[in-house]
């Protein structure tokens, strides 16, 4: 029983000391200039309307202003298509953000985001409706590479 106890106790502890140390740590707020530079993505999921799976990988390279240009290589249903996309997107203080995508011919995407590992990775979700579209992108060069 007395061990029981000690566990108890100690568990306590931890878990105290954890979130003191969580709710010390203060997150900076984020703005469009942390999303910058040259990024990779993998982007995955389902159109719902249309009933068809869809694969794509590219790059893009943010400018910290709020706009973005980049290629992108797509799978649709097994059909493979590639080109350019241009885009803007919106960095709020607490890291997420929203992005509208245009991709040629025209087709307007758009996406929410939040930032992570200090900019050096972006979780993505389509919002433009009827799909299940969800990718990631990460930072190709460290910002301070030497």
């Amino acid at each position: 029983m007395h061990r029981n106890i000690s566990r108890g106790v100690l568990l306590t502890a931890v878990l105290l000391l954890t979130n003191l140390v969580a709710s010390s740590q203060v997150q900076r707020p984020c703005s469009n200039a942390d999303l910058k530079g040259d990024y990779g993505f993998s982007f995955h999921g389902t159109n719902l309307g249309l009933k068809v799976d869809m694969l794509m990988v590219g790059k893009f390279n943010a400018d910290g202003q709020g706009n973005f240009k980049g290629t992108e290589s797509q799978s649709v249903s097994g059909k493979v298509a590639k080109g350019p996309f241009t885009g803007t997107y919106v960095v709020n203080s607490d890291c997420t953000g929203s992005a509208e995508i245009s991709f040629f011919p025209p087709n307007v995407e758009k996406v929410d985001f939040v930032l992570v590992a200090d900019g050096d990775e972006v979780l993505m979700i389509d919002v433009g409706g009827n799909t299940l579209e969800s990718g990631e992108a990460k930072r190709q060069f460290r910002k301070n590479k030497k």
